[in-house]
């Protein structure tokens, strides 16, 4: 919270939180079905030096915009031949990586 929103927290706690017992109902049989428990699920606390206040929404999202689909076949990739070579042999071919 300090890192992206700037807020002190004091502490945390966190909890699991386990869920209710039910029954798997074959073909919708209402009782039937062997008992099974759902997934747990983890819950936090924090207590924070002041209240949280949720910042603005931005009015320019150009930060964030996404390449488009189109553009996706536009870009540069390496050959797939040279996928399969060895790093000493990457190198001597001139990529980077």
């Amino acid at each position: 919270m300090q890192r992206v929103y700037g807020v002190k927290v004091l502490s945390v706690r966190s909890y699991v939180e386990q869920q209710k017992v039910t029954r798997q109902r074959p073909l919708g049989r209402l009782g039937l079905g062997p008992l099974r428990r759902p997934k747990s699920k983890k819950k936090m606390t924090i207590e924070m030096a002041e209240p949280f206040v949720w910042p603005e929404e931005p009015k320019d999202f150009s930060p964030y915009v996404c390449i488009p689909t189109d553009d996706l076949f536009s870009l540069s990739f390496p050959p797939v031949d040279t996928l399969l070579l060895s790093p000493r042999e990457r190198k001597k071919v001139g990529l980077p990586f």
